[in-house]
This record gives structure tokens, C-alpha cells and sequence, in this order.
């Protein structure tokens, strides 16, 4: 199932010492300006990208995270770009079981894909 959100604002961001846990703060962009916490678990993959003269908060025109099929997490680190297979072509990312896949897009883009999505 793909949860979806639109227009909204991306007023912060933590990343756990470790790389395992990213924090999205997200702010509705209209009032009566509700926040909500996107917690990204056991992170595999973040691709972050931003303009020099962006800002926090970026404008976010859509936010979504859906649940892969197994085989679609090996096609979509190939096209990232990663190589996270082993010697047979076998993919790393296994350990962790499904993974999700966090995208948004606006005044910034980013992907994420991670074992657990949590919504606060």
C-alpha cells in the first residue's frame, strides 16, 4: 500500500550517529500547519540532493513510501547506481527482508530505502 502526502514542508532533518536511523520532520505547508514524523529504520540507501541556495524548509510537492517486492529492491539499487550485490550477483540487502522506499520531490529530492517506515 503507498502512503502519499502533497504539499507539505520538510522543516528538519536528523540522521542517528550511527547512518541507521533518518528523522524527517514534516510540516503541513498550509494551516493549521501540522507536523508529523517520518522515521526511516535500518537504512540501506539515502540519495539526498539540494541546490546551494535551498534552505531549510524545503517545499515538498509530494512525499510517498510504499513497501517493495522483493525482487524490486535489487533492480532499484542498480539503477541508483550501488552496487550492493555479492561476488554471485546475489543482493546484501537480503538481511533486512522487504524494504521500503521512501521518494520526495520539490525544492529537494531524495530516496531512501530502509527495513521499517514509521509515521509519528
Amino acid at each position: 500500500m503507498m502512503h502519499t502526502m502533497q504539499n507539505q514542508s520538510l522543516s528538519g532533518i536528523e540522521i542517528a550517529e550511527s547512518g541507521s536511523t533518518i528523522r524527517f520532520t514534516i510540516t503541513e505547508t498550509f494551516s493549521p500547519y501540522n507536523v508529523v514524523e517520518v522515521v526511516c529504520e535500518d537504512v540501506v540507501l539515502f540519495h539526498f540532493h539540494r541546490t546551494p541556495e535551498d534552505d531549510l524548509p524545503y517545499f515538498l510537492g509530494e512525499i510517498s513510501w510504499v513497501q517493495l517486492a522483493e525482487e524490486e529492491t535489487s533492480h532499484i539499487l542498480k539503477e541508483m547506481q550501488y552496487e550492493y550485490s555479492r561476488f554471485d550477483e546475489s543482493p546484501v540487502c537480503t538481511e533486512f527482508g522487504r524494504l521500503y522506499k521512501l521518494r520526495f520531490e520539490g525544492g529537494v529530492f531524495g530516496v531512501v530505502l530502509c527495513a521499517q517506515i514509521k509515521e509519528n
